[in-house]
Formats: C-alpha cells, sequence, structure tokens
C-alpha cells in the first residue's frame, strides 16, 4: 500500500511539475480556447437589434458620415474605434471579429483576478468558467459594449491595485485614473466603481487619504483623461439639457429626467411609494437570482470560495488600523464586487432599466475568481484522503458547469437569432431602392432602419402635411414591430399619395405583415 500510495503522489507531483513549467502553454491554450467558443456563434444572428443598430450607425456616422439618430446619452467611445475602422474599408463582419477578440480579454481579466487575489491555478478555473459562462457568449455573438465594460472595469481595478494598494508603481495608479476618466465617456458603467473608490480609501485610510499623494495622482489621471470628452458633450448635448451636467454627462442627465424627475408619465415620488419589501426585493434580486443564473456547479464552488473571506470579518478591525495587507487585498475584492452588484441593483430598483445579467457583465471575473478558489479549497480539503478524488470532484464541478452554461447559451442563441430578421431585409430593400441622402418617414424601429438602409428615417406627427411636401421622404414605413404604429387613419385619409412597394411578413405563411413600405405621390394634401 505504501508503494501504491508513492507511486500516486510521484504522479500528481509530476503533473503539477509539468503544469509549473509549461503554465504559459496553459494560459495560451485557455484564451485561445475561448476564441474557438466564442467565433463559433459569431455570425449566427439573422440581424441587428435595437442597441446593436444604434452603436453600428453611431460607428458609420463618424467614419462614413452616414445617417445616425441615436440619442445623446448614447455612449461614443467604443464607436469612435469602430468609425476607424469603417474609413479604413472594414465592415460589420469584422466589427463582429474584433469583439470576439475582446470578449476572449475578458477571460484573461478573469484569470488576472484569479491569478492576482489568489494564485495561478485559482486565475486558470476563473477564466476556463468564463469561457463557458453563458451570458458572454450570448452577448459576445451580438455586438454588445457590455463585453467591453468587463475589459474597463477589470484594467481599472487592477492597475488601482497594483498601484495603490501593492504600491508598485506611481504609473500604475495614473492610468488606473486615466481609464476612469475615459472610462466614462466610453462605456458609462465605469462611473459605477466611484462608491468602491471611496469606500475603500475612507475604510483604509480616512481622513489620511487627503494626504497621500498616490491619491491625488489617480485624481490628476481622472480629470486630465475626462476633461476633453466632458467638454466635447457640452459642446454637442448643451441644447438638449438645461443642466450643464447633464449637457457634459448625458447618461447622467437622462437617467434623471426619463427616470426620476417628476413627469407627466410618473406621478412624484412612484418609486419611493413602493413598500420597503418590493424596494429591498429589487435591489438585491441579483443575488437571489445567482445560484440559477450561473448554474448550480459554479454557485457551490462561490460558496465555498467566500471562505477566503473569513479572517477579513474576523479581523476587520485589524484592517481599520491599517495594519495587515492581505486583509487589505480581500477587502479591495469583496468590496468592488459587492459594490458592483448593489450600485446596477439601484439602477434597476430606482429607473426604467429592466434586470438583465449583462448589466453585471463586469463582476463575473471577479465571482468566478472566488468560485476558483472554493474549488481550489475543496481540492486541498479533499487530497488529504485522495487527490485522485479530489482532482475529479474539481473536473466535475468545473466540466457540468461548463456544460450546463454551454447549453443553456446554445439555446438561447438558437431562440434568438432570427428575431428583427425583417428590419434587415426592409432597410437593405430600401437602400437598393433609394439613393444616399434619400429620407424616410413613418413610425417603426427607426434605428435599425436607419443601419440598415443608411437613410435618415423621421418619425413625425402624421398631420404635418408641411415636413412631407418640403422634404419628401422617399418611402412611408409602416413598421408594426413598434406597438404604437397606427398611421391607418392618416394613410386611409391620403391614400391616393400612398401606394404598398413592399411587404415583408412575419410568418412563413404570409399572412401577418410586419412591415410595409409606400411610396409617394407628391404634393399631399
Amino acid at each position: 500500500m505504501g508503494d501504491d500510495a508513492e507511486k500516486k503522489d510521484s504522479y500528481f507531483d509530476n503533473i503539477k511539475e509539468f503544469a509549473n513549467k509549461n503554465f504559459n502553454w496553459l494560459l495560451l491554450g485557455l484564451l485561445a480556447l475561448a476564441f474557438v467558443v466564442r467565433l463559433k456563434f459569431m455570425t449566427v444572428n439573422a440581424a441587428v437589434w435595437w442597441d446593436e443598430a444604434d452603436y453600428l450607425s453611431v460607428a458609420k456616422h463618424y467614419g462614413l458620415d452616414l445617417p445616425s439618430i441615436a440619442a445623446p446619452w448614447r455612449s461614443r467611445g467604443i464607436e469612435l474605434l469602430w468609425a476607424v475602422f469603417y474609413k479604413l474599408g472594414a465592415n460589420e463582419w469584422f466589427i463582429r471579429f474584433f469583439n470576439q477578440l475582446i470578449s476572449v480579454g475578458g477571460v484573461y481579466v478573469a484569470y488576472r483576478f484569479g491569478k492576482d487575489f489568489f494564485n495561478k491555478y485559482v486565475g486558470l478555473m476563473a477564466g476556463f468558467m468564463l469561457i463557458f459562462f453563458w451570458s458572454p457568449i450570448f452577448w459576445s455573438a451580438r455586438i454588445s459594449l457590455d463585453i467591453y465594460a468587463v475589459i474597463l472595469w477589470g484594467l481599472l481595478a487592477l492597475l488601482f491595485y497594483h498601484g495603490y494598494v501593492l504600491k508598485k508603481s506611481k504609473w500604475y495608479v495614473f492610468f488606473s485614473g486615466v481609464v476612469f476618466g475615459a472610462g466614462i465617456f466610453i462605456y458609462d458603467s465605469v462611473g459605477f466603481t466611484a462608491p468602491f473608490f471611496a469606500i475603500y480609501l475612507l475604510v483604509t485610510e480616512r481622513l489620511k487619504v487627503f494626504k497621500n499623494k498616490m491619491f491625488w495622482i489617480f485624481i490628476i489621471g481622472i480629470v486630465l483623461a475626462a476633461a476633453p470628452f466632458l467638454m466635447w458633450n457640452y459642446h454637442d448635448y448643451k441644447d438638449d439639457f438645461d443642466n450643464p451636467l447633464f449637457a457634459m454627462y448625458p447618461r447622467l442627465g437622462r437617467t434623471y429626467t426619463a427616470d426620476i424627475a417628476q413627469n407627466e408619465q410618473r406621478p412624484e415620488g412612484q418609486y419611493w411609494q413602493r413598500p420597503m419589501p418590493t424596494l429591498l426585493k429589487e435591489l438585491t434580486q441579483f443575488y437571489w437570482t445567482l445560484p440559477s443564473m450561473i448554474k448550480w456547479p459554479f454557485f457551490v464552488g462561490l460558496i465555498v470560495g467566500l471562505s477566503a473571506f473569513f479572517n477579513l470579518f474576523l479581523g476587520f478591525d485589524i484592517l481599520l488600523k491599517g495594519k495587515d495587507d492581505s486583509l487589505k487585498k480581500l477587502f479591495f475584492l469583496l468590496l468592488l464586487a459587492n459594490v458592483g452588484i448593489l450600485v446596477v441593483g439601484m439602477l434597476v430598483t430606482f429607473t426604467g432599466f429592466e434586470f438583465e445579467e449583462r448589466l453585471w457583465s463586469p463582476i463575473f471575473p471577479m465571482l468566478f475568481a472566488i468560485a476558483g478558489y472554493g474549488f481550489y479549497t475543496i481540492y486541498n480539503m479533499l487530497k488529504k484522503y485522495n487527490k485522485l478524488v479530489a482532482l475529479g470532484a474539481v473536473l466535475f464541478l468545473l466540466m457540468f458547469g461548463s456544460y450546463s452554461n454551454y447549453v443553456y447559451g446554445k439555446q438561447l442563441i438558437d431562440v434568438k437569432k432570427d428575431t428583427y430578421v425583417q428590419e434587415k431585409l426592409a432597410g437593405e430593400w430600401i437602400k437598393e431602392n433609394s439613393k444616399l441622402g434619400d429620407v424616410l418617414a413613418g413610425c417603426g424601429l427607426s434605428v435599425p432602419l436607419t443601419y440598415y438602409s443608411e437613410r435618415r428615417f423621421f418619425p413625425y406627427n402624421y398631420e404635418n402635411l408641411t415636413f412631407m411636401n418640403e422634404d419628401k421622404p422617399v418611402f412611408f414605413v409602416m413598421d408594426f414591430y413598434d406597438p404604437t404604429c397606427r398611421p391607418q387613419e392618416y394613410l386611409q385619409k391620403h391614400q391616393d399619395h400612398f401606394t404598398p412597394a413592399q411587404v415583408f411578413f412575419y410568418d412563413a405563411e404570409q399572412k401577418q405583415p410586419i412591415i410595409v413600405i409606400f411610396s409617394v405621390k407628391y404634393p399631399i394634401g
């Protein structure tokens, strides 16, 4: 028996030695696997959705001087990068391909959280879980900015951690400030990290933080990066908002005016008048849905991984005194994850945003790092009795959790892949049957139609004949994807001027029209 045990130990020692010697290859293989998984679904979707069309239209506007009707609060940083791609001759396929690389970068962020806060093997497991987690698989197949948020949050947090907490370099601190300042322009949710920095610095340093030159280096980085973007926004949107702050940060202005301030659609104090238990349930909804969201095998790892923070709770008074750097590391990770969860939860609770897991995309690399530590802990607990059983248990949880997530993601993609295809067909038909500079009028999903047709779309008051006769829209579009699209009375009143030119149907049997395009005869009236 002793010889058998020694052989098993030798076998596992050889595996560990091989992994250590070839770790960079293991990491490269992990990233290659992430790329293959994402590439599989890159072009499966038949058409873009509203937000996708908005992002791409903005990019085409800056890169090719084509129409865009994006709202002022739509972030523009990523779209400016895509505009360069368009300017150089790229197309939607190239942007999708580039997005897969960004999504793979998110896997690396998960690895770095696991490695930097625990160890490199925890990092590998964290990255592996994010590869197969259904949410990034689904949204990587879409043209979503949430995959960029993972990179931005990760880069910001890791630079600050290495520079400010570990005191490696003041340049890390400065560039973390740059990422924050530019990040609120590139993707708004980067600004949600502000409460984290405030709480972390006040807890670990209290008022002494204002005497720390690293803090002011961080602030300088933010100001220098944010100032040009804030001035640009103010120049472009000062006429859209009465408040100068809202003009400089349009997303904040939109959230206040549409979701917080009193207006005709919402009586004063509507959200605050709901019962407190309802508010608390919505605020913490992410926690209660997490087991089903990431699937139970990953959740088991997450629960066990929380044991890493046991010493943090026991020694919180030591943390307050600043005498234990290891507690600062644990506090940093736990606070960042939970502030991110709760700040986005507040956004969903007190505004018109719907609960969608993608809003919390930057949080999952941190959660999977903790879950990776949980699997690492399970292995260390079981290996005392049998290393093979320990390894098998961890592999089972990782593989079954990955399989469950992958299957769910694939099923979701398959269900959604053909949605709104008529928007694409209608827009492309309009493009082929009109010329650059023509405009459209009507009602419906104006953003996708603008993107595919590359023609300006004007929703308008149906009685405004002056607009029709002066601007002469080449087509009038009736798009029933918009439930408020009911111009039948107007069309019947002027039926001699509107002739159906093309019809697109919702069903294969062609019994349910979904988009009707009319040619127009002028003058109307």
